[in-house]
């Protein structure tokens, strides 16, 4: 029986995919739907400047532009969910590595499930380092379904 199920946002749309099915989900089994959204612990990505050029996003510091354009992707994930009858939906962030983020997140919540996509606003260091999606399906302590 699904009780938590962890959804990591980013904006993209893999991630949007997978807040649809967690939500469709998480309403059928009753579950509680958490999601996350990890700022890391780099400069921002081309991807994410964008992203917060078109939410308007200004700020000298990458953390104040990252946390702005999370608060902004968290919101729409959680208006998401709502609107597909999702009744009990928790938010949160985390600083760090994104995929360390998530798995200490589903370890901490003691989720039943992460749903996330299977392509982030990834850039030459994470091409380098492998997907965030890999190694979270490697060692999460719970199922994993990556979303396209």
């Amino acid at each position: 029986m699904l009780q938590t199920i962890l959804v990591p946002v980013d904006g993209t749309d893999h991630a949007d995919k997978a807040i649809d099915i967690a939500a469709d989900l998480g309403t059928k089994h009753d579950a509680k739907l958490i999601f996350l959204y990890a700022i890391p612990d780099r400069e921002v990505s081309r991807d994410v400047a964008q992203l917060a050029a078109l939410e308007h996003v200004d700020g000298p510091l990458d953390f104040v532009r990252y946390s702005l354009v999370a608060e902004s992707i968290i919101r729409a994930a959680e208006e998401e969910a709502r609107s597909r009858g999702a009744t009990n939906v928790e938010s949160v962030y985390a600083d760090g590595d994104p995929a360390d983020a998530i798995l200490k997140e589903a370890i901490d919540r003691d989720a039943d499930m992460i749903v996330m996509g299977s392509r982030g606003r990834s850039d030459l260091h994470a091409l380098l380092r492998g997907s965030v999606s890999h190694k979270v399906a490697e060692h999460a302590p719970c199922t994993c379904v990556t979303v396209r």
